[in-house]
């Protein structure tokens, strides 16, 4: 019985002290940022971006290994047809 009082006892204080607390507000909880998380994301995506190749060397690298990817399903295709019992 003392033990169900203790428990609902401890209950009740840690609601009230979870509900009496100060919040936080947003300006508050981004002090210790530079600026905002959003702008240094971007500004880190923009760099990641600028690193890369150019875009037509890309293009050129993504059609080849897509038509080598294409030739090899072919290749597949057909020896997957032939190889079946007619």
């Amino acid at each position: 019985m003392w033990r169900r009082l203790l428990v609902l006892a401890g209950l009740v204080a840690l609601i009230a002290y979870v509900l009496r607390r100060p919040r936080r507000s947003a300006p508050e909880a981004l002090e210790g940022y530079a600026e905002d998380p959003a702008e240094e994301l971007r500004r880190k995506l923009d760099e990641t971006r600028g690193r890369a190749e150019p875009e037509a060397e890309l293009t050129d690298d993504l059609d080849d290994r897509r038509r080598d990817v294409h030739e090899r399903a072919r290749a597949a295709a057909d020896e997957m047809r032939g190889s079946g019992p007619e």
